[in-house]
C-alpha cells in the first residue's frame, strides 16, 4: 500500500498565504501541513507516497526531495493546474492508481491516529467521515440503513441545496482507503470517460460518488472518532485549526 497525495492546486481562498508557498505548505501549530500528513504516514508505517505538484511545486520537492524519514517520495506535475480540477490530477496519477492505496487531499491537518486506523480497517474501500459542524461543509454521505458502517449515498457539496439534511449525513475528511482491484476495474475506466469528455473541471470524488450511488462499488465509512481534524481553505479555517491543534 502507498499514498497518494493531490497537491497541485493554487489555494486562491487561502491568499495571501498561498503568493509564496503552494496550499500543503502553509503552517498549522508551526508545521505545513504537508509535514503534518507525512508524520502520520510515517507513524502509520506507510513506506512510499506520490505527491501530485502544481502551483510552486519547487517549494515541496526542495523541502521533502526523495524521502521523508521512513517514506519514499516520489512526485508528478499537472501542468494544467490552473485550469483543470483534482479529477485531472488524479487522471495524470493514473499509474499509481493500479494498487491498494491511502488517497489523501493535501489542505487537512489531523491527529496521526486516523491514517493508521483507516489503513488497518478491514474493509477494501474506506472513507474517514465525522458528523457535520458549523464550520465544515463539501462531500457528504448517507449511512446504509440496512448495513452498519457503509455508505447509501455519496452527495457531492454542489448538490445539497438549501433543504440539506445535514443532521442525517456524515461529512467526508477527504481520507479514502481505495482497493487496486476497484481502481483498475471501475474508477480509472470512468475517469478516462469523464477526461475524455472534457470533464477536468470536475472533483475526484465526483466519479466515486457516481460509482457508489450506482451500487457498483461499495464504500465502507470510518468514523474520526477522538481524533482531531481540520480542512484548512481559507484564512479563518487556517485559525481555527491553529486553535484546535494548539
Amino acid at each position: 500500500m502507498h499514498a497518494l497525495f493531490l497537491a497541485a492546486g493554487t489555494g486562491t481562498r487561502l491568499r495571501p498565504y498561498t503568493d509564496t508557498v503552494p496550499k500543503c505548505m502553509v503552517e498549522v501549530d508551526g508545521r505545513p501541513m504537508m509535514t503534518w500528513a507525512l508524520d502520520a504516514l510515517d507513524e502509520a508505517g506507510m513506506e512510499e507516497a506520490v505527491i501530485v505538484l502544481g502551483h510552486l511545486e519547487h517549494v515541496v520537492r526542495e523541502t521533502y526531495g526523495d524521502r521523508y524519514k521512513g517514506i519514499r517520495i516520489s512526485y508528478l506535475t499537472n501542468p494544467d493546474y490552473a485550469t483543470t480540477n483534482n479529477l485531472y490530477t488524479v487522471h495524470l496519477a493514473r499509474e499509481h492508481l493500479q494498487d491498494d492505496l491511502i488517497l489523501l487531499e493535501a489542505d487537512l491537518v489531523y491527529d496521526a491516529g486516523v491514517v493508521r486506523e483507516l489503513m488497518e480497517h478491514p474493509a477494501e474501500n474506506v472513507a474517514l467521515v465525522d458528523t457535520f459542524t458549523e464550520h465544515l461543509n463539501g462531500t457528504s454521505v448517507t449511512e446504509d440503513p440496512s448495513e452498519t458502517d457503509r455508505v447509501h449515498r455519496m452527495i457531492l457539496g454542489k448538490h445539497q441545496g438549501e433543504g440539506f439534511d445535514r443532521s442525517k449525513a456524515l461529512k467526508t475528511v477527504n481520507l479514502y482507503k481505495l482497493s487496486g482491484e476497484m481502481l483498475r476495474t471501475h474508477y480509472l475506466p470512468a475517469v478516462e470517460q469523464w477526461v475524455a469528455s472534457d470533464r477536468t473541471d470536475q472533483y475526484y470524488e465526483a466519479v466515486l460518488a457516481d460509482l457508489v450511488n450506482e451500487g457498483i462499488v461499495p464504500l465502507h465509512l470510518l468514523r474520526t472518532g477522538e481524533h482531531r481534524w481540520f480542512e484548512v481553505d481559507t484564512p479563518e479555517d487556517l485559525e481555527r485549526a491553529a486553535a484546535l491543534f494548539a
